[in-house]
């Protein structure tokens, strides 16, 4: 009996610890107000969108010259009469974004597993992140997917306003104009350009080292990190085995591991979950803010109690 409350206080626990993992998210502050907790979006450059490659995850100028794929998150909720609108925008610069994709009437498509695709020609053909001059080895891409309106996603969308080539864009002014929401999930890439990263020839804000971020030369395969987290509140990277993808993607982390490791706080593993200030986290492993470890930890303690009570 004993063992049975134990088993289902596990399950319990590691539910709503992946639950509290997929809320976090590395867009700018602007652009995650309101995201979806039931969509993901998955990016590759190498014809594999259901591996596609993890927030921050650095790629080589020549790795991202030609339109990738898409597809939702293994998590997401997925349904055929759903329509997005996909676009591309250099997120470096707060001020001076600009436009670098964007399409609408992506969907489900059936024999691709959660692969989205579009019949609808491009409202803006691809250019590849460089085409506008911008130089940077810290240049930051946002992919940001938005759920077209109507009931429940289904209303096509033929064409979109949008700026000219080249322009600042502006996000709210092409939501607003397009009768978008804000973007339901997004994906953000470090593209290497070279040189100094700067906003209109100023040195680009700071950002978290590069030695944080997750580096991926092109046609070389990594291991990615997976968490393993226990209910004392402390958060520890483990390896998961080499991934085998090339040219920026690799494969995504195993989702969170919860272990019960007894109810006292460990000060070593507090401290590992704290890290360091804005360094930026990957994939749907993400780094928790330590708000979110504390109402995790708070949840987890109610749900055993509940629980070893029956």
């Amino acid at each position: 009996m004993l063992f049975g409350h134990f088993s289902r206080t596990v399950i319990s626990v590691w539910i709503l610890g992946f639950v509290v993992a997929q809320k976090g998210n590395n867009l700018p502050p602007d652009l995650r107000k309101k995201l979806h907790s039931d969509i993901e979006i998955q990016v590759s450059y190498t014809g594999d969108p259901t591996n596609g490659f993890k927030d921050y995850n650095i790629l080589e100028k020549d790795v991202v010259r030609n339109v990738p794929e898409f597809a939702l998150g293994d998590n997401s909720y997925v349904s055929a009469s759903t329509r997005y609108t996909v676009v591309l925008v250099d997120t470096t610069c707060n001020d001076t974004r600009k436009l670098y994709y964007a399409r609408t009437n992506f969907k489900h498509w059936k024999e691709g597993g959660v692969r989205i695709k579009s019949e609808t020609p491009t409202a803006m053909e691809y250019k590849a992140p460089g085409s506008f001059q911008e130089k940077g080895d810290e240049r930051q891409y946002s992919f940001l997917l938005y759920v077209q309106p109507g009931v429940v996603g289904q209303t096509d969308k033929s064409s979109l306003k949008l700026p000219k080539e080249g322009e600042v864009f502006d996000v709210k002014k092409f939501q607003n104009d397009n009768e978008l929401e804000d973007p339901g999930a997004g994906v953000v890439m470090v593209v290497k350009l070279g040189g100094e990263t700067t906003c209109d020839g100023k040195l680009a804000p700071p950002r978290p080292s590069l030695s944080t971020y997750n580096k991926i030369p092109s046609g070389t395969a990594i291991s990615a990190p997976s968490l393993t987290k226990s209910v004392t509140g402390g958060v520890t990277e483990t390896p998961t085995g080499p991934a085998s993808s090339a040219n920026g993607n690799f494969s995504r982390p195993a989702t969170l591991t919860l272990l019960l490791t007894g109810m006292t706080p460990d000060p070593t593993s507090a401290s590992t979950a704290r890290g360091s200030p804005g360094s930026p986290s990957t994939g749907s492993g993400s780094l928790l803010h330590l708000g979110q470890q504390n109402l995790f930890f708070i949840i987890a303690l109610m749900g055993v109690a509940s629980w070893a009570a029956w």
